[in-house]
């Protein structure tokens, strides 16, 4: 089996942060940690909404960024029904 060369003669070494688009890894990561943020602090109303806008950026990565993107909006989702979840309890419908 022949693997790809460089012009070297050497064959490339891909290490796992160049794995992912440049552009993408980062708002990816961004959306992950707004996630968890929104989820284990008090400001989940304030850190959700850049949860989900940075990873709607990061979807068009592909492969890691894409499953960093979906996991950081999860959270973000979970942390607004969680907080919202007792104020709407408390509503009166009637």
């Amino acid at each position: 089996m022949s693997e790809a060369r460089d012009e070297s003669g050497q064959v490339p070494v891909m290490l796992p942060a160049e794995a992912l688009p440049r552009g993408r890894r980062g708002f990816a990561v961004a959306a992950v940690v707004a996630g968890v943020l929104s989820i284990v602090s008090g400001f989940s109303l304030v850190a959700a909404p850049f949860a989900f806008v940075f990873g709607i950026l990061a979807l068009r990565g592909d492969g890691m960024a894409r499953l960093l993107a979906l996991t950081g909006m999860f959270f973000a989702g979970a942390a607004v029904v969680i907080v919202l979840m007792p104020v709407v309890a408390t509503v009166d419908f009637h």
